[in-house]
C-alpha cells in the first residue's frame, strides 16, 4: 500500500506519543478511517506519521452530484457513529479530512484529540462549531456539526462560513457566533437532505440529530446494516453534555488526551453546603474485583495542593472542583502524585480517576478547607 509521511511542527513528548499510539490503536478499529502505519522521525529530526496514501480529497472534488453526497453522508455518518460508540472524538472534520481511496471509497482522516492537544491550533471559523470557536469544545456534537459542514461543502463547494473579502479575523469569528449557517442553495437538492444539513449545523448542540443514518433513511430508505452498536447510537454515550451551559466539560474541553475520554462520562464533583442524604445500604457484589484507587495524602500549601494516591497501573487524571467555579482535570499521567494549582481560601474537592482504556475507576472525593463533596 502506498503511504505518505505527514510531518508536524514539533515532536511530542514521551507521554503524548504514548497516548497518541493508544488512540491510534482504537481508531484502527473504526471502519472508514485512513490507515495509520506508525510514527517516524526524519533524518533532520522532524516528527511525522506514516499514513495510507489516498489519491483524492473532497476539498478538490466538490461540488458533487446529489447521489454521491448521499452516499458520502451515509459513509461518514457510519464512521462517526462507530467512533462515538467507542468513546472517540474526531475533533473537527473538514473537507480536507475526507479522502478517497483509489477505489473511490471515502475515508475519514486525522481524527483524535491527542494530536490536537500536542500541536494546538486555533479552530477554523469557516468550519468549526460555534462552541468550538467560542470555548474550544471538541466533542461528539461538534463532530456532528463538522459532518454538516462537510456535506454543505460537498453540495456547494464552500464551507458554511467562508471568510469574506475585507473581513478581519475577529469579524469572521463574531459572524460565526452570531449568524446561523446559510441554507443550501441548489435546486436539485432534496428537501430532506437540505433539512438534515441545516439540522447538523444548528448553533445549539442539543438540536443536532443524534442518529444521522436514521435521518438519511427517511430520504433514501434504509441502506445497509444498522449502526455499529446494533441500536441507535446516542451522542451522549461518547460525550454527555446534558446542559450545554455547563462549564465542567472535563477532558475534552480541557485538552485531556482522548484515551481518557471515558472520564467525561463520569459524574462531576460538586461542592455542597449540606451533607447529602444517606444512601440505602446495598451489598457490594463486584467491588472486590474492581481496581481500587485510594488517596493517601492531600497537602495544602496555600497556592498549590499535592495529591498522592495508590492504585493499579492505569492512566490517571485528577479532577478538581473549586467552590463556585467549573471543574477541571489535570494532564494525563501514570504517576501517582500530582501538584495542582489552587486559589488561597477557596474550598476544593478532588477526585482521582484512572482508566485502562475500557473502564474508568475513581477514588472517593477528598475535600480541603472544610469543603463538603458529593457527585
Amino acid at each position: 500500500m502506498d503511504t505518505n509521511l505527514k510531518l508536524f511542527p514539533g515532536t511530542p513528548d514521551r507521554r503524548a506519543r504514548s497516548a497518541w499510539e493508544r488512540e491510534n490503536g482504537r481508531w484502527a478499529r473504526v471502519p472508514g478511517t485512513r490507515v495509520v502505519h506508525g510514527f517516524e522521525v526524519t533524518g533532520d529530526g522532524r516528527f511525522g506519521v506514516r499514513v495510507e496514501r489516498c489519491p483524492r480529497a473532497l476539498a478538490d472534488a466538490a461540488p458533487l452530484p446529489v447521489p454521491d453526497v448521499l452516499a458520502l453522508a451515509r459513509a461518514l455518518a457510519t464512521t462517526l457513529a462507530a467512533a462515538h460508540a467507542a468513546g472517540l472524538v474526531h475533533g473537527g472534520p473538514t473537507a480536507d479530512d475526507v479522502l478517497f481511496r483509489g477505489t473511490g471509497e471515502p475515508v475519514l482522516a486525522d481524527g483524535g484529540l491527542v494530536p490536537r492537544e500536542a500541536f494546538p491550533v486555533a479552530p477554523e471559523a469557516a468550519w468549526a462549531a460555534p462552541e468550538t470557536v467560542r470555548d474550544a469544545v471538541r466533542d461528539a456534537r461538534t463532530d456532528l456539526y463538522g459532518l454538516g459542514a462537510v456535506l454543505f461543502f460537498a453540495l456547494t463547494g464552500q464551507p458554511p462560513h467562508p471568510a469574506r473579502l475585507g473581513e478581519t479575523a475577529e469579524e469572521h469569528v463574531l459572524r460565526v457566533l452570531g449568524e446561523p449557517a446559510p441554507e443550501v442553495d441548489r435546486p436539485d437538492v432534496p428537501l430532506g437532505l437540505a433539512k438534515l444539513v441545516r439540522a447538523l449545523l444548528d448553533p445549539d448542540p442539543a438540536a443536532r440529530p443524534d442518529d444521522v443514518r436514521a435521518e438519511l433513511d427517511k430520504i433514501t430508505g434504509p441502506v445497509g446494516p444498522p449502526a455499529p452498536s446494533g441500536r441507535r447510537v446516542q451522542v451522549a454515550e461518547a460525550k454527555p453534555l446534558p446542559d450545554t451551559d455547563r462549564r465542567d466539560r472535563l477532558g475534552l474541553v480541557l485538552g485531556v488526551a482522548a484515551a481518557l475520554a471515558l472520564f467525561a462520562a463520569a459524574p462531576f464533583l460538586l461542592l455542597r453546603d449540606d451533607p447529602p442524604a444517606p444512601s440505602p445500604q446495598v451489598p457490594a457484589v463486584s467491588a472486590p474485583q474492581a481496581p481500587r484507587i485510594e488517596v493517601t495524602e492531600v497537602r495544602d500549601d496555600g497556592d498549590h495542593v499535592t495529591i498522592t494516591w495508590t492504585g493499579p497501573d492505569l492512566d490517571y487524571v485528577v479532577i478538581t472542583a473549586p467552590e463556585g467555579k467549573p471543574n477541571s482535570a489535570s494532564a494525563e499521567s501514570r504517576d501517582r502524585t500530582a501538584r495542582i494549582a489552587v486559589e488561597p481560601n477557596l474550598k476544593y474537592c478532588f477526585e482521582v480517576h484512572g482508566t485502562d482504556g475500557r473502564t474508568t475507576h475513581r477514588s472517593a472525593p477528598h475535600p480541603i478547607r472544610a469543603a463538603k463533596c458529593t457527585r
